[in-house]
């Protein structure tokens, strides 16, 4: 049952960082992209 509690609070912590780190890796090049072509 422990084992059962420990993986929900773990898949309960872990997805949104994951979707968190997923996210930062899609939109910050974009991010970075368009800055760079409003500088120009």
């Amino acid at each position: 049952m422990f084992k059962v509690v420990l993986v929900g609070l773990l898949l309960i912590c872990g997805l949104p960082l994951i979707f968190g780190v997923l996210a930062i890796m899609v939109f910050y090049p974009a991010w970075f992209l368009a800055r760079e072509e409003r500088e120009w």
